[in-house]
């Protein structure tokens, strides 16, 4: 990416040092930025693709040269600081890519008569290229066209009451408002002026454009897409930052992004247990389940139990016209017992079988086809005894 910054004629040498890294100060511990990184290491790699040997003085010269004089808030020197992408296909062709940007920029700017230096600098958290250059160009001037004078509209009215369509645009010094036009010599011709101003070097559409152009002209080149323009929105934001501040928000954001996925891993692991536990609980709310009906069913033979000895026991002590009848409703709870006790072996038996052939499958895909047939509630009632064979089994002796 790019970002344009421009400094005053108090911040020229400070800049012109930065650029540089001054003899007298190689560890740039008085001409840097508070927020910049820079590793004494690996300064001997900057390099400059152009820069002039009296860098002070030709700004100076190109600020007398322009025909309106610049103020104190007036950018005297502008800076477009290119960043390399961290593509991997750029790799070895880093001082290809600052070359490039370095010829698109001298047509931005006026040519080279207008640049100041284009300095590399490989000792700093991201490998960036500085193209310094004096906005000087050519403009032409603007006057008051008296014949015209600007009138309120109904949307400007629609916005102050006060402001009436139709009524003539003063300022709130109550001085007449007039279209501005170009100024015009006795030829007709319109005056240009020599000024410095990066604003009108650059506009506002032409710095909308600045990317796309700048991305076209890498890619036509190395034939394909570098990454200048940005796609994240983060990225975006902090582009429109100053050089110095921008690295050091970027190093912030990727600490937080690094942060926030550390985060989100974790939380995607609490997830992934959530649904371990809950998919044991609804197993334990199974099982639970299956021991409330075991339970039950239990309960239920009890009482038939409990039944069949309160029964016999009556038929013990009942007299012998009795005993028939007694000992008939023994036998009929006790088969009703004992269908209720087929149908829960059925039921067990069908469990067996499932899991049998699950370990089967898991333990021995490629065993015989024998498999485990429990028997049939149907079996177990033949070798079941009738309710006769029960009489006469608890029919006590006289």
């Amino acid at each position: 990416m790019a970002n344009l910054q421009g400094y005053t004629q108090g911040a020229v040498g400070h800049m012109l040092n930065h650029y540089s890294r001054h003899d007298g100060d190689p560890h740039q511990e008085h001409y840097r930025y508070g927020n910049q990184k820079i590793d004494p290491t690996r300064t001997h790699l900057n390099y400059a693709l152009y820069e002039r040997p009296d860098p002070g003085e030709f700004i100076s010269r190109k600020v007398e040269e322009a025909d309106t004089k610049p103020n104190k808030t007036t950018n005297v020197i502008s800076d477009w600081v290119v960043t390399l992408p961290k593509n991997p296909r750029l790799k070895g062709r880093e001082r290809e890519f600052f070359e490039q940007a370095y010829e698109f920029l001298g047509g931005k700017v006026g040519g080279i008569g207008n640049v100041v230096g284009a300095y590399v600098h490989m000792d700093e958290t991201s490998p960036h290229m500085h193209f310094c250059f004096v906005p000087s160009c050519e403009t032409v001037k603007m006057t008051n066209d008296k014949s015209h004078p600007l009138r309120w509209t109904k949307r400007d009215e629609m916005k102050n009451p006060e402001h009436k369509a139709g009524e003539v645009k003063r300022d709130k010094k109550g001085t007449v408002r007039y279209k501005r036009v170009a100024a015009t010599d006795d030829n007709g011709n319109p005056i240009t002026s020599k000024t410095i101003s990066q604003s009108k070097m650059f506009s506002r559409s032409e710095m909308q454009d600045f990317h796309p152009a700048l991305s076209a002209h890498m890619e036509r080149h190395f034939g394909f897409d570098v990454g200048i323009e940005l796609e994240d929105e983060g990225d975006k934001l902090l582009s429109k930052l100053a050089h110095g501040e921008y690295i050091e928000a970027k190093t912030k954001l990727e600490a937080i992004r690094s942060e926030v996925s550390k985060e989100g891993e974790e939380i995607s692991r609490l997830r992934d247990r959530r649904e371990e536990i809950k998919a044991l609980a609804d197993e334990e709310s199974s099982r639970l389940e299956s021991l409330q009906r075991s339970r039950e069913g239990a309960e239920e033979r009890v009482e038939v139990l409990e039944a069949v000895r309160s029964e016999c026991g009556a038929a013990d002590a009942a007299p012998l016209s009795r005993k028939g009848s007694l000992l008939g409703r023994v036998a009929s709870l006790c088969s009703g017992f004992i269908e209720q006790l087929g149908a829960r072996a059925g039921k067990l038996g069908a469990g067996i079988r499932e899991r049998f052939g699950q370990a089967t499958r898991r333990n021995a895909p490629e065993a015989s086809g024998r498999s485990f047939e429990p028997a049939s509630r149907r079996d177990f009632a033949q070798h079941a005894p009738s309710a006769r064979q029960t009489q006469a089994v608890i029919q006590p002796q006289f």
